[in-house]
């Protein structure tokens, strides 16, 4: 997979979750200042190797499921945690009663 390829791959898997609507080419071309035809015939040397998917003849692409794992194995980056974060953890952890979805959800909450 190209560089290209794989930062479009990204910004559709990233835009796909946000959105829950198929990606379309003339979106990403700004992106990548290119025309959407340029994106458009990369969107399908990802999907004729198996990472989108379209769901209409005329719809922009989904993720597919490998290309969900490629994404998470290889494009995602773990969030930096900041000290208050690693503050609020403690915390959390200091009430031993908690489970970790307990603790996941006072996370989000704080």
């Amino acid at each position: 997979m190209s560089e290209r390829q794989s930062k479009l791959l990204k910004l559709i898997v990233e835009e796909y979750i946000k959105t829950a609507n198929p990606v379309g080419s003339t979106s990403l071309s700004e992106e990548f200042k290119c025309s959407s035809a340029t994106i458009r015939n990369e969107m399908a040397e990802l999907e004729n190797i198996g990472y989108l998917e379209k769901t209409h003849t005329s719809s922009g692409r989904i993720p597919s499921e490998k290309g969900y794992r490629y994404y998470v194995d290889n494009l995602m980056k773990p969030k930096e945690m900041t000290g208050e974060d690693v503050l609020k953890l403690q915390r959390i952890f200091d009430n031993k009663q908690l489970v970790l979805s307990d603790v996941i959800n006072n996370i989000r909450n704080y």
